[in-house]
């Protein structure tokens, strides 16, 4: 499979709500990144290398699952529908994260997140 790469990607086919997503190079290894809106500014939900040939054995879909913890936007449901395509995009399977086991576990650690 021919996967994107940080000069094929193109972020702006995606439709996307409050957020935006790069796909570049840092020291030799693409890294996917996540930014959300907080009124004027962005700020990195999840910075990732992700190894597009594992599929959804890839541990970075773990780790995108559970930083939706951290995203407080009211319209948490859509960001992730946006999400699940651009990953299935990239990817090029189906990705639903809703359907993914994050795994992680931090000590005293509490989201309200139910998705």
């Amino acid at each position: 499979m021919n996967f994107y790469t940080p000069e094929t990607f193109n972020s702006d086919k995606y439709t996307k709500t409050s957020w935006r997503v790069m796909l570049t190079t840092i020291e030799d290894k693409p890294r996917l990144i996540v930014n959300c809106a907080t009124g004027r500014k962005y700020w990195t939900i999840f910075s990732v290398i992700p190894g597009f040939e594992m599929g959804l054995n890839d541990p970075c879909l773990k780790q995108i699952k559970f930083n939706l913890n951290y995203y407080t936007h009211p319209m948490i449901d859509r960001f992730i529908d946006e999400l699940n395509v651009m990953l299935s995009d990239l990817y090029q399977i189906r990705v639903e994260l809703r359907e993914i086991e994050s795994g992680i576990k931090i000590p005293n650690y509490y989201s309200s997140h139910n998705f």
